[in-house]
């Protein structure tokens, strides 16, 4: 391939993925500066866990890629100023998220818990969900095993990132790319702020109401906590404390409407099922156990999830559709062999 062609399809394949993140980060600060919030930015330029894994990770994959003999495929110009540009981008984008969410209390208190309280009542025919799942509350094992996958929700994104960040199949990794990040702005970000909640676990705290339809299951989790630490209740402290104290949280902040966790396993297991099927199948299951995690955990409300779940298939489709992704027609940019065989 000629190389000024090259690079005209380098820049165009990673120009609109640098747009966006730039425009978010710059979008924080105006906000910063219009509604006068002292230091709500706090941009981190490099994450050392994060990094560490993309090394340890392209690694793996090269080698794997030797050992099918297609190294050629992805060690090239293309591919790895793809790969850097994500590794580049992460740190950024992440603070940036989480500075927006950790302002989200004082762009929009919290003023929706009760409602959303409500429709999950009536949305599960006069239940609250948790009790749905209450079963799982006598066995210790069972939440414990649910808590620890919940908490792998953020080693299987950067996983994920990773594998589409040298992914040959170009217009998945577009796709996949551009409602990641949308789904941080405009699920994590806009509606987040806009439908502004705590969650059940502060149901007590963000309310009026005197009667909490979670103080039970806030109860159970204490004693399974006391016996068997949760990283859900320990994280759950963690933040409100900083919460309270305005500290500042690399990865905090507190939004429950919609889930972010029940998004993002969604969209991994969209590709997923792009892969293969085995792929699609257990990462469907670990969507579903991420709903049922943010329920009985009471992280979220059940409709956090399945409203995040109808947006991210929304965005998916609409992404997809985008001419942008078509790429007129220029078939050598586009390979259907998957990554892994």
């Amino acid at each position: 391939m000629h190389t000024k062609t090259n690079l005209y399809i380098i820049f165009r394949e990673q120009l609109l993925l640098l747009v966006i993140v730039i425009s978010y980060i710059v979008a924080g600060y105006f906000i910063q500066y219009i509604l006068d919030i002292y230091k709500m930015m706090n941009l981190k330029f490099s994450y050392k866990i994060l990094n560490t894994f993309a090394i340890y990770f392209s690694i793996i994959f090269l080698n794997i890629q030797i050992l099918r003999k297609d190294l050629n495929k992805y060690l090239n110009l293309r591919s790895v100023c793809g790969v850097i540009l994500v590794i580049i981008l992460a740190a950024p984008f992440i603070s940036a998220f989480s500075s927006f969410k950790q302002a989200i209390p004082i762009i929009q208190d919290f003023t929706w818990d009760y409602t959303f309280m409500k429709l999950d009542y009536m949305l599960h025919f006069g239940h609250h969900p948790w009790k749905i799942f209450s079963f799982l509350l006598t066995h210790k094992g069972i939440i414990r095993l649910i808590d620890f996958l919940y908490m792998l929700w953020f080693p299987t994104l950067f996983l994920s990132c990773m594998w589409m960040g040298w992914s040959s199949r170009r217009q998945l990794r577009f796709q996949f790319f551009t409602c990641a990040c949308l789904t941080w702005i405009l699920l994590g970000t806009l509606l987040a702020a806009f439908l502004s909640s705590a969650g059940p676990c502060y149901y007590s705290v963000v309310t009026d109401s005197h009667l909490n339809p979670y103080e039970p299951l806030m109860t159970q989790l204490m004693k399974i906590h006391e016996s068997v630490p949760l990283f859900a209740v320990r994280n759950q402290v963690g933040l409100w404390e900083a919460y309270q104290k305005h500290i500042w949280l690399p990865f905090g902040g507190i939004s429950a409407m919609p889930s972010l966790h029940v998004a993002i396993a969604v969209l991994i297991a969209i590709v997923g099922w792009r892969a293969n099927v085995w792929a699609g199948i257990l990462l469907t299951i670990y969507a579903a156990v991420i709903q049922i995690g943010s329920i009985i955990l009471a992280w979220h409300y059940a409709i956090d999830g399945y409203m995040s779940t109808l947006l991210i298939i929304l965005l998916w489709k609409t992404v997809g559709k985008m001419p942008f992704f078509k790429l007129d027609g220029e078939t050598y940019l586009v390979d259907n062999q998957a990554d892994f065989h």
